[in-house]
């Protein structure tokens, strides 16, 4: 004989109620903290990388005076690219902090030639920047240069 369902009190309708908020909620909670793991941790829960729109120099480069190890400016430091034909003049960090950047973005074998008045020339023959997942990773240089005379 089939049992027939008897209507909720409104303190079991209530109960009930009670029980799915607390479910909705703790979903909700987990569905965030996997968010948060993904998007600002940097870890992918659902597999691959996660890249950003930042643009990543591959040559990073500071230049100082060998007397007195003052950073030297102004000064003029160009990459070549040793496998075609393109060259780069570097520019100086929008901080200011008297890094020049260059190769943004460009995995590749480069000559480094830097330049400055009252200094001696400074080549690098080959400076390799790898390419990431994502972005380039950069490569950092600190450059002595002797004075002339």
């Amino acid at each position: 004989m089939p049992r027939s369902e008897s209507p909720q009190s409104p303190r079991e309708n209530r109960r009930a109620a009670k029980r799915t908020r607390v479910s909705i909620l703790v979903l909700t909670g987990l569905i965030l903290s996997m968010t948060s793991l993904w998007m600002v941790g940097g870890c992918n829960v659902f597999g691959g990388a996660i890249c950003t729109a930042q643009l990543v120099y591959g040559v990073n480069v500071t230049v100082t005076s060998g007397d007195t190890g003052e950073p030297v400016t102004p000064a003029s430091l160009v990459l070549e690219d040793l496998d075609s034909d393109y060259t780069e003049p570097m520019e100086e960090s929008p901080s200011g902090s008297g890094v020049f950047v260059g190769a943004g973005e460009r995995a590749g074998r480069y000559r480094l030639i830097v330049t400055a008045g009252g200094f001696v020339q400074r080549v690098i023959d080959e400076v390799v920047v790898e390419g990431g997942e994502c972005h380039v990773i950069p490569v950092a240089l600190d450059i002595i240069l002797s004075t002339t005379g």
